[in-house]
């Protein structure tokens, strides 16, 4: 968890600072250092058309993070509501709900983001928003099945008698209880989220050149694979990279924060509660209740 959240910190900041860090303009040509190796001058060497593939990289990454992060807040800020009124309310909430999810998540989402984007050209935010909709059933689902898991627990049957609202109960008392399988599903999203908008980019749309993304310095890699496989390496390691160690780092998660409650603890309650009590000895005292 620690290597894989310092492998994340490190590529968001560096991204971020590449105005600071970058060894070179990311879009100045010199067709004498084109397909050049890793050097003094270039560090990660240079592309077709001489440009520094460091620089490229550094630059390439702030739209690509930042369309995956609206990916992210999207289909978070819209499937973590709907999951929870489905999930805490059911009847008609959640038989709505649910078939309003299954229905989305029979819909191909590539297909449909590529179709808003010709129809809506050079409006590449208007497709990130589509697309984080689209991927917002899955967290529907998910939020719903975990607030089912927990819903008839004691702590929100008391909140209930207390007289706290739904709304209320669900904020205070659900949500604070799912934060474990949200994470996962956050690190996922953000993951295929990247992938998605990379690909997107290696197809030709979103930033145009000579702005570099990094599905735009993948596509360029193409070009030129039969000459040399260095540019492609570079390009595409930064984003199996960037993936990785998300899907590495919501595997983790799940297993500190989510598996002990689904299985783990009750063996560990079961055995306490099995284990024999001294004499005398009392599990719960209460004074001045």
């Amino acid at each position: 968890a620690i290597v894989s959240a310092s492998v994340l910190l490190v590529i968001i900041v560096a991204c971020m600072a590449a105005p600071l860090i970058a060894p070179h303009d990311p879009n100045k040509t010199d067709l004498l250092a084109a397909l050049q190796g890793p050097s003094a001058e270039f560090p990660l060497g240079t592309d077709q058309l001489g440009r520094d593939l460091l620089s490229r990289l550094l630059y390439g990454g702030i739209p690509s993070l930042e369309y995956a992060a609206v990916v992210l807040v999207v289909a978070l800020g819209i499937g973590i509501p709907l999951g929870l009124l489905a999930g805490y309310l059911g009847g008609w909430w959640d038989r709505v709900l649910s078939t309003a999810a299954d229905i989305g998540l029979a819909i191909p989402v590539l297909i449909l983001t590529i179709v808003v984007l010709t129809v809506f050209d050079d409006m590449f935010w208007v497709a990130m928003v589509l697309l984080g909709v689209m991927m917002s059933p899955p967290v529907i689902r998910n939020v719903r099945g975990a607030v089912i898991a927990v819903r008839h627990e004691n702590f929100v049957d008391a909140a209930r008698v207390a007289g706290l609202s739904p709304f209320a109960i669900m904020r205070t008392h659900i949500l604070p209880r799912i934060v474990g399988p949200l994470m996962v599903q956050a690190t996922l999203i953000a993951g295929v989220g990247l992938a998605f908008t990379v690909g997107l980019a290696f197809l030709g749309f979103g930033p145009q050149p000579p702005e570099p993304t990094w599905g735009g310095m993948i596509q360029d890699a193409v070009q030129v694979l039969a000459r040399t496989g260095w540019p492609m390496l570079v390009s595409g390691s930064a984003l199996a990279l960037t993936v990785l160690a998300l899907t590495i780092l919501g595997d983790i998660i799940r297993e500190v924060m989510v598996d002990p409650w689904t299985g783990n603890s009750r063996r560990t309650l079961r055995s306490a509660a099995a284990a024999p009590v001294a004499a005398g000895e009392s599990l719960v005292a209460v004074e001045d209740l």
